[in-house]
């Protein structure tokens, strides 16, 4: 993302430090794009946790997903006391 060094520049005439003009001038500024990207990624885990749920039920016999689930987590389970 290009941001204008004029602003930048105003900010320190004007006696904001460095943490002063990031918080205040670039985060605030920035936030549109943070929030686009966040989204972007926060749709895309949901659908792969989506894609992963039906994956688990359509293709395993129709088996609860819980089922599923729960002895997924015991095959990955890790007994630290043998380490």
């Amino acid at each position: 993302m290009n941001f204008p060094k004029e602003m930048e520049e105003a900010a320190r005439i004007d006696g904001s430090g460095f943490f002063g003009t990031f918080f205040k001038i670039v985060l605030p500024n920035a936030r549109p794009a943070i929030g686009g990207a966040l989204a972007i990624y926060t749709f895309f885990w949901v659908l792969g946790m989506i894609s992963m749920a039906f994956d688990y039920y359509f293709t395993s016999g129709n088996v609860y997903i819980n089922v599923r689930v729960e002895f997924f987590l015991k095959l990955h389970i890790i007994l630290f006391g043998h380490i």
